[in-house]
């Protein structure tokens, strides 16, 4: 890590990208909490919203890695995080209008989760741009230690806001993270690598369904893919109705809330830093397809990096040459 402080674009990319993960996590605890304590949000309303980002995180996601490869990533970033501080900035709006509605909600839940595909898709990709190949490894560690620490304190943070503030001027704050975050990208100064040129790029759909077909015939990709589906349907039945059932049946305060969820955080994400070595070779796996959310985030990234290079005719481990094009990101 101490290594990474000699080049500045990348601790600006950090800031960023860590700035911008504690207020997607923030929003994601304080929006179902503003449905039950603002609204009276029931079990139907909860599902419906907890369902809006599932089906963003679906439908865009499937396009985003494929659409982002097409464009730089940095104004993509930018545009993603001006995005969601826009969309979460009409809650505290509506509210102080005395015109605020669960639809209202749903709308902001799949449009922030939409604009987060993006930037995920961005970000992952963009460490070459700011960093040596020698210290790839380390920044995308550095990376994902930033998305660990947002997961162990956004929950709290947007707990604490809401018992101070009310929940729906608590997103308020989460949009100008967003803010902060797109001022620090902003000032990175490192350009990047032309974009392939128009005349080279397959139709968005084929790259896409090409992606989806290599996934389809790659028997640890497929298995890690099911999984990674099982794991997310029914998690979200889990997701749509732990808020109600905390502070509706529990009496639990958002504070306390808050805190029960960074708790949950702790036990499932430790620290990557000391995973360096072993994520070195792990991410030496050079695959054209970035098929799931949860993968490491630092392999993603790495093999992102891997992908949008592997347009080569270098046969796979298998013996079959890679797809010629891009990277997806489901």
């Amino acid at each position: 890590m101490r290594e990474l402080g000699r080049y500045p674009d990348f601790l600006k990319l950090l800031v960023g990208q860590g700035v911008s993960e504690i207020g997607s996590v923030a929003t994601r605890t304080a929006l179902p909490i503003a449905a039950v304590v603002a609204l009276g949000a029931g079990p139907l309303e909860m599902g419906i919203l907890v369902g809006s980002s599932s089906v963003a995180l679906i439908g865009v996601g499937l396009a985003a890695g494929a659409w982002v490869d097409r464009l730089p990533r940095r104004p993509v970033m930018i545009a993603a995080d001006l995005g969601r501080a826009l969309v979460i900035a009409t809650i505290p709006a509506t509210a102080v209008a005395g015109v605020l509605t669960i639809e209202l909600l749903y709308v902001v839940a799949f449009a922030a989760a939409a604009l987060g595909a993006f930037f995920d898709a961005a970000y992952r990709a963009y460490p070459p741009v700011v960093v040596p190949r020698e210290r790839l490894v380390e920044a995308n560690s550095a990376l994902s230690g930033a998305s660990n620490v947002a997961e162990l304190t956004g929950p709290s943070l947007a707990g604490a806001l809401v018992q101070l503030l009310s929940a729906p001027f608590a997103l308020l704050i989460d949009a100008i993270s967003f803010v902060v975050s797109a001022i620090s990208l902003g000032l990175i100064r490192t350009s990047e690598p032309p974009t392939r040129p128009v005349a080279d790029r397959e139709p968005l759909v084929r790259e896409i369904a090409a992606g989806l077909g290599y996934l389809a015939r790659e028997r640890s990709l497929r298995v890690i893919a099911l999984s990674a589906f099982v794991g997310s349907f029914f998690g979200t039945f889990f997701a749509s109705l732990y808020t109600l059932y905390a502070i509706a049946e529990l009496g639990i305060s958002p504070l306390v809330l808050g805190a029960i969820i960074s708790a949950g955080g702790a036990s499932d994400r430790p620290s990557s830093w000391p995973r360096s070595q072993r994520l070195s070779s792990i991410c030496s796996y050079r695959s054209p397809t970035v098929p799931l959310r949860r993968c490491s985030s630092s392999c993603r990234s790495s093999l992102a990096t891997v992908s949008r290079r592997s347009r080569s005719s270098t046969p796979s481990r298998s013996g079959r040459p890679w797809p010629r094009r891009g990277c997806w990101d489901a």
